[in-house]
């Protein structure tokens, strides 16, 4: 039998926050380049920071409604009832550190998109861009931006799931891969193994491997 994959719930979240993501980018370029009017550089920064603040909002809250429901489904398999809220500050101990796939601070790295986005509009301001140049700007700057959102959710849903296991006393959890036609060599190889619950193997940006008790 084929174990149940907590991205099942988790991907259909993700997508509606990544559609309500690209409104936003949206919004944004219709507020700030509807025509060629005179441009006021201090507005788009602000409003730069407006969007980067939003976005960063609704991920936080996105990840955290995964995180609890990726924890009680979990319970709720085991027929256990949970009785753990995540709560903010759970969620900033893996926004604020270095993870270990990312390899980089993922509140600094809001920062740094941020800035880039602003940087690279405001060297169309005192160019002569065409609305293809703007297109692909905001199109780069929501690609990115979705590619952190998705890889956290990966993250966030493999911390939820070892609190989840550790809770309820599991000491050993097997590796399971999609088993689609997307795995990778080393993943492959992990397939069916079980390791001590603080023995797991890193795993890599976009792996969707998780893990289930023997």
């Amino acid at each position: 039998m084929t174990p149940k994959s907590p991205y099942e719930k988790a991907d259909k979240r993700l997508e509606k926050i990544l559609a309500e993501t690209k409104k936003e980018f949206n919004k944004h370029r219709l507020r700030n380049f509807t025509g060629h009017d005179e441009l006021n550089v201090l507005r788009i920064k602000k409003d730069v920071a407006s969007l980067y603040k939003k976005l960063d909002r609704m991920n936080r809250k996105f990840y955290l409604e995964i995180a609890q429901e990726v924890y009680d489904d979990i319970y709720a398999e085991q027929g256990k009832e949970p009785d753990r809220m995540f709560e903010i500050a759970w969620l900033n101990e893996i926004l604020d550190t270095t993870n270990e796939v990312t390899d980089f601070i993922y509140t600094n790295e809001v920062k740094r998109k941020r800035d880039r986005f602003f940087e690279s509009l405001l060297v169309l301001t005192y160019g002569n861009y065409t609305d293809a140049d703007i297109m692909t700007l905001y199109k780069r700057a929501f690609d990115v931006w979705a590619r952190q959102t998705e890889q956290y959710e990966i993250n966030v849903v493999d911390y939820s799931s070892r609190d989840a296991y550790r809770d309820l006393g599991v000491q050993r959890l097997r590796w399971n891969t999609q088993r689609d036609g997307r795995v990778c060599a080393e993943c492959q190889k992990r397939d069916g193994v079980i390791y001590p619950i603080n023995a797991i193997p890193e795993s890599h940006w976009n792996c969707r491997c998780f893990l289930t008790p023997p």
